[in-house]
């Protein structure tokens, strides 16, 4: 049985659907569309947790573009920071198991890894 995170989900509106979905893929993450009558979304999830961490939808007039800061924990950062570099996706490293990047609309995020890495992240 899985569990459900008590947060049930972060929306965020953002400028290109596609371009955040690959940012998330990159951290790791798996991007699966989300039904249909919700119209063109994509829910960001993490395996065993039953329910999305993020949605993400289009920015509109009625709903612009979220800012927000996210913080993530994963078990070693090494290859997040491999993930992002070989996407293409600046960051900067904040000690031997954290680092910051941004997202495509400029967000922060922070990934700290559960346990000091036996690689430093540079």
């Amino acid at each position: 049985m899985k569990s459900r995170a008590p947060l049930l989900a972060v929306t965020l509106f953002v400028s290109d659907l596609d371009r955040s979905a690959a940012f998330f893929a990159a951290l790791g993450f798996h991007c699966e569309p989300c039904p249909e009558d919700w119209g063109r979304a994509v829910e960001v999830v993490v395996g065993g947790i039953d329910a999305p961490l993020i949605e993400l939808f289009t920015a509109n007039d009625t709903c612009p573009i979220s800012r927000c800061q996210l913080v993530f924990q994963v078990s070693d950062v090494v290859p997040v920071a491999t993930a992002l570099t070989a996407n293409r996706v600046g960051w900067d490293c904040r000690g031997s198991n954290s680092l910051e990047t941004r997202d495509p609309d400029g967000n922060r995020v922070f990934v700290h890894g559960l346990e000091p890495s036996s690689h430093q992240v540079r």
